[in-house]
């Protein structure tokens, strides 16, 4: 095991881009931009985990691999007792990032399909209801 029995999944995040790919859109250049954010964000999540092991190894010693939670026993040793729950809301937090990616993503990819005519009912919009506010096209 890298850092304990659930750091696969943390290292293999990156692997989530394929759920934000469809967010190229969003980019200005994307043949540019989008191999430049890949290999950007490669490099940074690489040197964090690098890091994070080299840190954990050295605090924890050959046990931190063994532990289920060794980031949460690294921070306690560092910040204290209190740094365990607050690592625990730093995860929830960064859980709402991911859904909101795949959310996103989600409806881009909804939007694109619509926009080639392949799911019609994607394309539909809602009609006015009551007045004033939102404008609808047909």
């Amino acid at each position: 095991m890298f850092l304990g029995r659930d750091s696969d999944r943390h290292v293999l995040r990156l692997r989530c881009w394929e759920a934000v790919s469809h967010l190229s859109a969003e980019f200005r250049d994307p043949e540019r931009d989008l191999p430049r954010a890949t290999l950007l964000a490669w490099c940074i999540v690489t040197v964090l985990c690098l890091g994070l092991a080299v840190v954990t190894v050295g605090v924890l010693g050959a046990s931190a691999g063994s532990l289920t939670t060794p980031l949460a026993l690294l921070l306690e040793v560092g910040f204290g007792t209190p740094a365990r729950p607050a690592a625990a809301a730093v995860a929830l937090l960064l859980t709402f990032g991911a859904v909101n990616a795949y959310l996103a993503s989600g409806a881009r990819m909804g939007e694109s399909l619509a926009q080639q005519g392949r799911h019609a009912w994607l394309a539909r919009r809602p009609t006015g209801h009551g007045s004033g506010g939102a404008a609808t096209q047909p």
